[in-house]
């Protein structure tokens, strides 16, 4: 396989690199993965491999990335944003 390539294994899973990172947060990112329960690996040529089998790994694999890599003014954007929603504030109903 390629280093650009991405597989899906047998299992439905996609197993691609990850070749944005830069080389000093390659192992920040691999050791934030590890603690998510994410397969990921550093390869010899120095590319992570992350395998990804359900939506939810997808998810967090974005936002893992997006914290190293999008600038900080986008980082506390979205951090607002998240404050201000009512997505997850619990209902006036749901207390009684």
């Amino acid at each position: 396989m390629s280093h650009t390539q991405t597989s899906q294994s047998n299992l439905g899973a996609v197993v691609t690199p990850i070749a944005k990172v830069s080389r000093s947060d390659r192992w920040m990112v691999f050791y934030r993965l590890q603690e998510l329960n994410i397969p990921c690996w550093c390869a010899e040529d120095g590319l992570l491999w992350v395998e990804i089998h359900c939506s939810d790994q997808a998810i967090l694999l974005r936002s893992v990335i997006q914290q190293f890599m999008a600038p900080r003014h986008e980082l506390v954007d979205w951090l607002e944003y998240c404050w201000d929603s009512n997505i997850l504030q619990p209902r006036a109903n749901s207390l009684r």
